[in-house]
């Protein structure tokens, strides 16, 4: 008798467990194809182990949605062209492009300055940011089919003067940086501590700040075609709560040199200062 009573225990205890499991994850047949920047330092493998500070960021994104996903990491052009081409579903860290907003909706997660890295071997006396672009003498490294940190009028003019070498990923244009192939490139802080001063290649560069104080912004790419109306809202509250609970702060901390968090902001907390370190 005692075993039967237990037996029904078990079977009931087991029956509340599932239901319990069944309110608290969200039921989803839906799969999720995700694309990303497949480079250092947004996109680490090491031991098999993966991380990077727009993997974790993507990676806490799904994992809040509640549905399975596909990983898709890859160069900058190839995830470009992958979710104009409506075969992603999410495309993050991307910068604003005016063709991808044809195919998608660009939610903002950060904001951050520019800075123009540059040879000092090729600098002239009282260098300023436009001074190097204008600089005929200094060629830039950029990437493949993506603006990288430049404007389109940037571009351009580097372009036409013959002066900008694109390459697939960021890594190839601080290799090239360093070797000396290029003299200069637009970027960030988390690419200049990560390429640069981790490798004790800093001491070799000047990296000046944009002349116009204007902001750039990375974020998530939400496709018109593959998600719904409903979807994208879906989504673009779950960045928002990632963006104003801390995580965000969290996983951009391991990744960025510590002084240099008081440049990175999350979108809606402009007023708000970075927690002390």
């Amino acid at each position: 008798m005692l075993k039967l009573w237990f037996a029904i225990f078990l079977l009931s205890s087991t029956a509340q467990a599932q239901k319990f499991f069944a309110r608290s994850t969200p039921s989803c047949e839906r799969r999720y194809v995700v694309t990303f920047l497949g480079t250092p330092p947004a996109y680490i493998v090491e031991k098999g182990i993966k991380s990077g500070s727009a993997y974790e960021v993507v990676v806490e994104l799904m994992r809040r949605v509640g549905c399975k996903y596909t990983e898709e990491p890859a160069s900058y052009s190839a995830a470009r062209e992958n979710f104009i081409h409506n075969r992603s579903d999410v495309f993050g860290f991307a910068v604003p492009d005016a063709t991808m907003d044809k195919y998608g909706e660009f939610v903002e997660m950060l904001k951050f300055p520019r800075s123009l890295v540059v040879n000092k071997k090729v600098l002239k006396a009282n260098p300023s940011f436009e001074a190097v672009l204008n600089d005929h003498s200094v060629s830039f490294g950029g990437l493949i089919s993506g603006r990288y940190f430049f404007t389109n009028e940037e571009i351009q003019r580097l372009r036409q003067s013959s002066r900008l070498r694109e390459v697939p990923t960021p890594a190839d244009i601080f290799s090239a940086l360093i070797a000396g192939r290029v003299q200069a490139t637009l970027t960030v802080p988390i690419y200049t501590h990560y390429y640069l001063s981790r490798s004790k290649q800093r001491e070799n560069f000047e990296v000046l700040s944009d002349d116009s104080g204007s902001w750039t912004s990375v974020g998530f790419y939400l496709s018109h075609k593959r998600l719904s109306e409903k979807e994208r809202e879906r989504l673009k509250k779950l960045i928002s709560k990632i963006r104003e609970d801390g995580t965000l702060q969290k996983i951009q901390r391991k990744y960025n040199d510590p002084l240099d968090l008081k440049f990175y902001k999350p979108t809606q907390l402009m007023s708000l200062a970075w927690p002390d370190l």
